[in-house]
């Protein structure tokens, strides 16, 4: 279950457009491994996988068709507040893209 929230929040993160620095000097993210859900390397994984898509293309029907897209990086800062943001909604269980604090 664990691994599906993981996939969610990396699609999530695929619609934010091209790659990007070293993603700062911010604390890492516990990787996949460190949170128990038996996927040690899910981060290259799924960012593999992501950019694999992407650079297919689509052709979405009624939306169009789009063009391959660039290759994203991984950028911790993002993933780290990503991660404190699921957190937080499991906590105080609610759903939502605002925050418990607003």
């Amino acid at each position: 279950m664990r691994a599906m929230r993981w996939m969610a929040v990396l699609l999530a993160l695929q619609a934010c457009g091209g790659g990007g620095g070293d993603g700062g000097a911010t604390a890492a993210m516990p990787v996949a491994a460190d949170i128990g859900c038996g996927l040690a390397n899910f981060q290259v994984d799924a960012l593999r996988i992501v950019n694999a898509k992407r650079a297919q293309g689509a052709s979405c029907g009624m939306h169009g068709n789009f063009a391959p897209a660039a290759a994203v990086a991984w950028n911790t800062a993002l993933a780290n507040a990503a991660y404190g943001h699921s957190r937080d909604m499991a906590d105080h269980n609610f759903f939502s893209h605002t925050g418990s604090n607003g």
